[in-house]
């Protein structure tokens, strides 16, 4: 049996399709079984590991501002508790208002062009970071690295989307996120070792933080306009076979009739107006609060316990590896049983118990170890939210240019949840942040648990009505061409439960 047919439900397609069709069906004779896998180690390595390596570096410079502030940034800047505040809300402000137009510009100009820009530029913003005086030149730098890196977290789910299928998607987007997770681990490794550079050719060790960040994301971002591959038609690395087959198995196994790959505006609309993505707003918000609240705080807690600054920030890396090596578990098992809403509730429901302990022990120094367990527990549920969404989200829109406005649309709006995730632990509140913890709680549980199941649902009622209606007479009612039209609302297309 070929391994693409397990995925492919395809109709009598008509004659104009036929031949297009054998080729698929000739192909997959082809690249069954071992061949088959050797192709995805084969994409694995030349795409998948390229962008994990890129996301990981973004997610540093996105999040080494926690680690800075351990190191003197606030008292030599004299910024406020408010004023620090401001600096992260205007960062998330400009990420969620440029994240559509970015992705519009990413299917424009390509995603090796995309990426190798703005990575580049919110290098350059990085480094730039490093020399700032002020709150005003701080703030500056916040909403720069806002608007350029906001097009990179839904741009690569878009890429990988446009090479792995249904069911390899997730493994595969839980592979690059585990670098998110990953990252907070090596940001506070890397932050530990320059923490020796402080006073070193008159700069302190925050500087050096932000300084040598930049110019390493700077140099990585220079090496994707040479590096990524946007799509099979693009990589020269494939041979005419493997190309094609990856093309037409992409086309034909997500959907019984295939959807335009043009960029037309009338696909952003038809994204904008869908309620599948604002309902996957939703979702994200209830992930995205705690997620980032958890970054920005982890460091904290651990020098609340007791710990130097130093010191915490070495502690802070284990429950970001746990979390990473969690994140690529369950969604190995979601690819496996071909699941995606039931491996996302369990994800929230285990954040939410790590955030109950979190709640009823942080600050409590006799149960400095039960808190310390609630760090690794918090971190593995919610962190391994983020790829079960995406890759549901990604396998519920048919057609290429309102699959990539979707997935931007989600984290348009559920990143917001970063401004919250900031908002609510307060200083003024540590070491025991009932309001973080419990706010937290409340996004995860209702926003998260409650919305993902209730989405469940209403696609399971969309499915058992198309259910009703036979194929034959679908085709009685529409021509191949309206039903390719239609996309996900196709009468013959499935969403994934």
């Amino acid at each position: 049996m070929s391994e693409c047919k397990e995925d492919t439900d395809v109709i009598e397609i008509g004659s104009d399709r036929e031949a297009e069709y054998d080729e698929y069906l000739r192909l997959c004779e082809i690249f069954t079984g071992p061949a088959h896998n050797k192709l995805i180690r084969k994409i694995d390595f030349r795409v998948l590991s390229i962008l994990t390596v890129l996301y990981l570096v973004a997610y540093i410079d996105r999040s080494n501002i926690a680690n800075a502030v351990l190191f003197g940034l606030k008292t030599d800047l004299r910024i406020g508790n408010n004023q620090y505040n401001s600096i992260l809300m205007a960062f998330f402000f400009t990420y969620a208002l440029f994240d559509i137009p970015s992705v519009i510009v990413l299917k424009r100009i390509g995603t090796s062009r995309f990426l190798g820009i703005v990575m580049t530029l919110f290098g350059i913003t990085t480094l730039c970071t490093a020399f700032t005086t002020n709150f005003a030149s701080m703030i500056t730098c916040s909403v720069l690295l806002g608007v350029f890196e906001s097009g990179v977290f839904p741009g690569v789910v878009y890429t990988l989307s446009a090479w792995y299928s249904r069911y390899e998607l997730q493994t595969r987007i839980a592979i690059f996120f585990a670098g998110a997770s990953a990252s907070g681990a090596f940001a506070g490794l890397l932050a530990y070792a320059i923490a020796n550079l402080d006073g070193k050719l008159g700069y302190r060790a925050w500087r050096w933080i932000f300084g040598i960040e930049g110019t390493g994301t700077i140099l990585f971002g220079l090496s994707a306009f040479f590096l990524v591959s946007a799509s099979p038609e693009q990589a020269k690395w494939l041979t005419e076979d493997e190309r094609n087959y990856l093309v037409l198995r992409l086309k034909y196994s997500n959907s019984a009739v295939p959807n335009s790959a043009k960029f037309e505006w009338k696909y952003v609309r038809q994204a904008l107006g869908d309620w599948k993505a604002w309902f996957g707003c939703i979702i994200f918000l209830g992930q995205s609060a705690p997620s980032y609240g958890m970054s920005f705080t982890i460091p904290t807690i651990m020098k609340n316990l007791g710990y130097s600054a130093a010191r915490a920030q070495g502690l802070s890396a284990p429950p970001y590896i746990f979390a990473a090596l969690m994140t690529i578990f369950v969604s190995v098992i979601g690819d496996r049983w071909k699941k995606r809403s039931i491996i996302l509730m369990g994800s929230f429901a285990t954040g939410i118990v790590g955030l109950v302990i979190l709640f009823t022990t942080a600050g409590k120094k006799h149960l400095t170890g039960l808190t310390f367990f609630g760090v690794f527990v918090t971190a593995a549920g919610i962190y391994s939210c983020t790829p079960p969404t995406m890759a549901w989200f990604s396998n519920n829109f048919e057609g290429q240019t309102k699959r990539a406005v979707a997935l931007a649309i989600i984290p348009t709006i559920g990143q917001l949840g970063g401004l919250a995730g900031y908002r609510i632990y307060l200083a003024t509140e540590a070491p025991k942040y009932p309001t973080g913890f419990g706010t937290s709680i409340a996004f995860a549980a209702v926003l998260g648990l409650g919305a993902t199941l209730a989405l469940r649902l209403l696609l399971q009622w969309e499915n058992s009505k198309r259910d009703k209606v036979s194929q034959m007479e679908i085709q009685k009612m529409f021509s191949t061409e309206e039903l390719a039209e239609m996309g996900d609302k196709s009468p013959l297309f499935r969403y994934v439960l």
